[in-house]
């Protein structure tokens, strides 16, 4: 219990960092993260970032993953974890937009981080590979498969995170937490997002 009803969207990237969330890339090179900042861009040696269109010039994160080993994108709250109990009260989505321009090669998952170690992991390599490539999309992940996995919803400091360790490249923009979106009918169901 507790947590109230969220009533408004939650943005995390949607153009730009909304605060205090940020967009980072982690991979060996520096799993602590390397920030993307205003220029929208970061590089290490698995992952790479560069600005792109999604639905308007330059809202969208075109995240490539060379095929040379692990890496994730992901946004975070540096100063800690946030109380996000009503988006799951309200049976809340992690909603995005997404252009899959390259489908991933191996196993990918979307999760959702409450601190080190705690989390919830969805797969969501099917997904990735289901999508129509070159073409924009709206995925729709219920919060409730996170929670779940383990995640726990009053702590939550990273609410958005793809990792995978194969090739794959995917456009990303407008994340967000949107309350009642699980109970839109293209949602995704958790008994999907396994492997």
């Amino acid at each position: 219990g507790g947590g109230g009803n969220a009533t408004e969207d939650l943005a995390l990237y949607d153009r730009a960092d909304q605060a205090p969330w940020k967009t980072y890339i982690g991979s060996p090179e520096n799993w602590g993260g390397t920030e993307l900042g205003d220029a929208h861009t970061a590089s290490h040696a698995n992952i790479n970032v560069v600005p792109t269109d999604v639905n308007v010039q330059g809202d969208g994160l075109k995240v490539t993953w060379t095929g040379t080993g692990a890496g994730q994108v992901y946004v975070q709250n540096p100063g800690g974890g946030t109380d996000l109990r009503g988006y799951v009260n309200t049976q809340g989505a992690l909603e995005f937009d997404v252009v899959v321009n390259q489908p991933p090669a191996a196993r990918t998952v979307i999760s959702t981080h409450c601190t080190y170690p705690c989390q919830g992991e969805t797969v969501a390599t099917k997904l990735f590979t289901g999508l129509p490539v070159g073409q924009k999309a709206t995925v729709k992940i219920p919060v409730q498969c996170f929670v779940d996995k383990g995640l726990d919803p009053e702590i939550v400091n990273t609410p958005f995170l793809v990792y995978t360790e194969g090739a794959f490249q995917a456009s990303f923009a407008n994340i967000r937490w949107v309350p009642k979106g699980a109970n839109d009918p293209d949602a995704q169901k958790c008994s999907d997002l396994v492997d």
